[in-house]
């Protein structure tokens, strides 16, 4: 899918407001280590450099097209990380994961509960899935 459209779905969903990752923001802290679960084309990224957000950013993301539009946008701000969630596994332990979008939807039911185990792997013990 080009950039252009998810660009265009934000857009007509009312998520280029950033009203969403507003909300999950106010529940971080700008030093936390953060872990944005299919980044897409950066749109939360791009709001938590904007806040001032001072620890480390990682984005995962698997599509071609949107690994290339977070390398152009953030390249030098961020660690971006080509992958497949189900694979992934940190270098770091960090303070949140956001997965906003729903993506857990993506995913088989059957596979849900697991996903969201290896998911908080990923975290320290006071860390928080947004």
């Amino acid at each position: 899918i080009p950039v252009a459209s998810f660009r265009q779905l934000a857009k007509d969903g009312g998520f280029d407001t950033y009203v969403d990752v507003a909300i999950a923001y106010k529940h971080l802290h700008q030093e936390d280590t953060l872990i944005e679960i299919g980044a897409g084309f950066g749109r939360c990224i791009e709001y938590y450099l904007q806040q001032g957000h001072r620890g480390q950013i990682t984005a995962l993301e698997q599509s071609p097209s949107l690994l290339d539009e977070l390398v152009r946008l953030f390249d030098s701000k961020i660690q971006i990380v080509a992958t497949d969630i189900q694979d992934y596994q940190p270098a770091y332990l960090a303070d949140a994961a956001l997965w906003l979008w729903s993506g857990l939807l993506d995913f088989p039911k059957h596979e849900q509960e697991a996903l969201i185990c290896h998911i908080s792997g990923w975290l320290k013990s006071n860390g928080k899935l947004i």
